[in-house]
């Protein structure tokens, strides 16, 4: 008789933190009064023997599922049946579990004692005692320490500080003995890395047994999606093949060492290795059989298949070799992990415009995350994807976007279209999805945490056949469509998981376009030639625009007040700066989820993969099936309610939401009316929290912006009745984050101040010209030229009365800062603005010229008689003061005779203006 125990984990990716933490607190820290949010440890299917039943469950503490997980064979199935006999209460079973745990525990304490990790300046981990910012172990370091700390499924990672990247920045142009020095650095840096990595996983970097092989993620500050190098199965050098083939088998461990010798090869050689097309072919081969529902190969298929991987890999080998280093770099798994980290350096050096754009002019440098491989190939139990806690477009339901058995990057690149799965009740996905199955319980407490519908890269690993474990790669909040937005933020209101200020943030100013966004008028249609189908990202968005195959072009249109449609062959992650300003998307091939977030996230229509509908992309035309073509310039028309692109421009009218929230009777399907009316009720909910925000709701100047930009909007005095409060209660806080503007932010912190009451602005600049005249901050250090801004429009004689000489005198110079800004800005382009900061501090603002020729508004500012002698005296003092400065003021103290030409009216109108607007006399010609 068979007396083994069939059994199956359904759990969490185990990681050396909650070993840590187990052995600090013990085994009281896993009660359900007392685990950590994240903690969700696992749940057992088994069939035991003797029953003859359907499978059943059990739920043991975290320790009891890491052992099952750490033992195999007839050594794990012996300790499930003592959780199994505990729990029907046989105390025999209790008291031998007790002893287990004890001596189990013992081994654990005394592992993490006599296995100390590095922790310093330049290397650090999850574990580290420490509180890190951004700027040192960078956005997604700090946000998989917190993951990790609280509990959360995140696999063991490493972490190199952007401290150890900087000072390798600082002697790249170094002699050859400083380099060489520090080229030592970086290799202990690096090694002291691994060393804790492989205390933490057990396993040993290019070992022949249970070799390490890791994930490099290279990342920044600020979260920039697809930029940095993100390199997979690092470490996997000739004898960790060999171990792996060992562990895993042949045909999986083939696959993880062809993957590392394609990044391999395109580092050294700076192009794609000559296999590649015929590796991706195999795999669009592989995902139509997917389609067609065959499952798999034969058993025949599956051997041709190995083998042609294997020659693949002894070729490549050999490609490889004849680099000087490629033979180092095929046998020694750390000098291959430094190639990689000095291409990452070298990545960093080489991007700096790019990087600088992205970080919104501030020079930052990057941290590596050394992380255990989660293995997403080798079964259809194991799969990479996204999850999304409200389903990205429709905002109701759980939404998977994943595909079974492929590593990571080819979603995340692009090269594979996810299969898309929604759920409303998780026990829909508990066969199908027994991973996500078993995380789905904690995606409130994410939300909570992130005060947004979440989104989770993830990892699903099925180990042996006896565990299907979900793996935390990133969290962040997602990005969804307007009527997702909108639903899903009055959902998590109404749920008590954020507040009334959050719901306002959570609509952005996109989501409402989307909602209240035009559409085709029907008839329309009739007119356009109908071109293709493609798989478009926002329901319910049209738009015509020119069609355009490059970034310049598209730009210079957009300068001219046209709409614009972007297509591309692929899109690269550098391409996410400009599409904010496109207003359609047409990408050839499957766009990187990067692209996809962003169209999603401004509001863009885009369609994708047209390639796929037999549409080409020839001499920057568009050529369909029928041969009908579609050149730069030409007028192209997307709309997703037919999932169908058109030749031509098309006429729009009004959103029909709009038409049904106005009261209107419209023609709808039963589908449609059940979402308007949810939506309606929805908006009417979304309209009272945000209306009955109150000013101590606000706490920052972004959230002020954005409430008067979109929620505001409509009712102009109601907005300004709110900013003046607002500004009465946070007169210091408006000013000193007011001094941290990003250049190119003017319109909307224009708007701000334009609300303001005249005493106001006068309080405003009382106590801004003290911030910066005590702190010598002016220009691009002083909000980036806002405060020029402000006052480059004509301000009343009461505005000017108040100031002293020293505070005029700065005020004329941040003008003229201003104006100088306009010419720089002016000469590279409104998109340049970081090549106008770089300009600008290269070249120093003072060699910039710039000519004063228009006072006009000044003339309430002279119409008050200051002291111009005073003004001029203390235009010396300024710490940034500019050439042109001291010409304006000498202008200012000239007769308004020399100013204005009494005798043509039109020039005397315009002052006798002002005096009117002002009520005070027309000066005479020699008046001062």
């Amino acid at each position: 008789m068979n007396n083994k125990i069939a059994y199956k984990i359904r759990g969490s990716y185990p990681n050396y933190f909650m070993l840590q933490l187990f052995v600090e607190k013990g085994a009281r820290e896993f009660e359900k009064d007392r685990e950590p949010e994240g903690n969700k440890p696992g749940t057992i299917i088994y069939r035991w023997p003797k029953d003859t039943a359907a499978p059943a469950e059990i739920a043991p503490r975290w320790y009891d599922v890491y052992y099952m997980l750490r033992h195999h064979g007839a050594e794990a199935e012996e300790f499930l049946k003592l959780l199994i006999l505990e729990e029907r209460g046989e105390g025999e079973a209790k008291a031998r579990l007790k002893q287990i745990r004890q001596e189990f525990y013992h081994q654990c304490k005394t592992y993490v004692e006599e296995h100390p990790l590095f922790d310093n300046d330049y290397v650090t981990s999850a574990l580290s005692p420490k509180t890190h910012n951004v700027y040192e172990i960078s956005h997604k370091g700090v946000m998989l320490t917190d993951l990790t700390r609280t509990g959360y499924a995140v696999p063991d990672f490493s972490l190199l500080s952007s401290k150890s990247f900087e000072q390798a920045a600082r002697c790249i142009s170094a002699d050859a003995a400083t380099q060489a020095e520090e080229d030592l650095r970086q290799r202990q840096y690096l090694q002291e890395a691994v060393r804790n990595l492989e205390i933490m996983t057990g396993c040993r970097l290019g070992a022949s047994s249970s070799p390490l092989i890791m994930a490099l993620r290279s990342t920044m500050p600020q979260y920039i999606p697809g930029l940095m190098p993100t390199l997979l199965n690092v470490g996997t050098n000739r004898t960790a093949y060999k171990g792996l083939v060992r562990d895993h088998g042949a045909q999986m461990a083939t696959r993880i060492y062809w993957n590392n010798l394609t990044g391999l090869y395109k580092m050294l050689f700076d192009e794609p290795n000559p296999y590649e097309s015929e590796a991706q072919a195999e795999e669009i081969a592989r995902q139509e059989r997917r389609e067609q529902s065959v499952k798999a190969y034969g058993k025949q298929e599956r051997q041709a298949a190995l083998e042609q991987r294997q020659n693949r890999i002894t070729d490549i080998e050999r490609l490889i070799e004849r680099h000087p280093k490629g033979k180092l770099y095929l046998d020694d798994a750390f000098e291959q992990l430094y190639a990689y980290h000095g291409y990452i350096r070298a990545f960093y050096q080489n991007n700096q415009d790019l990087l600088v754009t992205f970080m919104q002019g501030k020079t930052a440098y990057p941290s590596l995350i050394l992380q255990k491989m989660v293995w997403t190939i080798g079964s259809e139990s194991s799969y990479p994807g996204v999850l999304y806690s409200r389903h990205s477009r429709t905002g109701l339901g759980v939404q998977i976007e994943s595909y079974p058995d492929i590593f990571g990057e080819e979603i995340m690149t692009g090269n594979l279209s996810p299969q898309d799965c929604e759920y409303f009740d998780r026990t829909q996905i508990k066969e199908t999805f027994p991973a996500v199955y078993h995380f789905d319980p904690l995606l409130p407490k994410l939300e909570k945490r992130l005060g947004s519908p979440v989104t989770i890269e993830f990892g699903t690993e099925s180990r042996q056949s006896k565990a299907d474990l979900f793996a935390v790669l990133q969290i962040n909040e997602s990005e969804l469509t307007g009527r997702a937005a909108l639903l899903s933020s009055v959902a998590l209101y109404e749920a008590g998981l954020i507040n009334k200020r959050r719901v306002g943030e959570l609509v952005r100013p996109y989501h409402r376009r989307q909602i209240f966004s035009e559409r085709i008028d029907d008839k329309a249609l009739q007119t356009l030639r109908y071109f293709a189908k493609g798989v478009n990202v926002l329901p319910r968005s049209a738009v015509s625009a020119k069609l355009c195959f490059n970034t310049a072009v598209a730009l210079e249109l957009k300068r001219k007040g046209e709409r614009v449609c972007l297509c591309k062959e692929r899109f690269l992650p550098e391409d996410t700066i400009v599409l904010s300003e496109m207003d359609a998307i047409v990408s050839m091939t499957p766009a990187a989820i990067h692209v996809v977030t962003a169209c999603r996230g401004y509001g863009i229509p885009a369609f994708l993969n047209l390639q796929k509908y037999g549409v080409r992309l020839q001499e920057k035309s568009l050529i369909n099936e029928g041969g009908l073509r579609m050149s730069e310039g030409d007028d192209i028309t997307l709309s997703s309610k037919n999932a169908t692109i058109y030749k031509g421009r098309a006429q729009f009218k009004p959103a029909r939401f709009l038409d049904y929230l106005n009261g209107q009777q419209i023609e709808m399907t039963p589908k449609e009316e059940a979402v308007f009316i949810r939506m309606k009720e929805a908006y009417e909910k979304y309209t009272d929290i945000v209306t009955s925000i109150e000013v101590p709701d606000i706490v920052d100047l972004s959230n002020l912006v954005r409430l008067i930009r979109t929620d505001m909007s409509e009712h102009p005095q109601t907005a300004r009745a709110f900013v003046n409060d607002w500004f009465d209660s946070n007169v210091h806080q408006y000013v000193s984050q007011l001094m941290e503007s990003s250049m190119g932010s003017h319109q909307d912190q224009y708007r701000v101040y334009e609300f303001l009451t005249t005493e106001r602005k006068m309080t405003f600049f009382e106590h801004a010209n003290a911030f910066c005249l005590e702190r010598k901050r002016s220009g691009l250090d002083a909000g980036s030229f806002m405060l020029g801004r402000f006052l480059a429009t004509p301000q009343p004689i009461t505005f000017w009365q108040p100031f002293s000489g020293q505070s005029l005198a700065f005020m004329l110079n941040e003008y003229v800062l201003y104006e100088k800004y306009l010419n720089v800005l002016y000469e590279v382009g409104e998109q340049q603005i970081t090549k106008a900061r770089r300009r600008i501090l290269s070249e120093e603002i003072s060699n910039i010229e710039t000519n004063i020729y228009n006072i006009d508004q000044f003339i309430s500012l002279k119409l008050t008689r200051p002291d111009w002698q005073a003004v001029e005296e203390a235009m010396q003092t300024l710490h940034n003061v500019q050439p042109e400065s001291t010409p304006l003021i000498k202008k200012l103290r000239q007769p308004f005779g020399q100013l204005f030409d009494y005798d043509k009216p039109w020039e005397r109108a315009k002052l006798e203006d002002v005096c009117t607007r002002e009520g005070c006399p027309v000066p005479g010609r020699e008046e001062m």
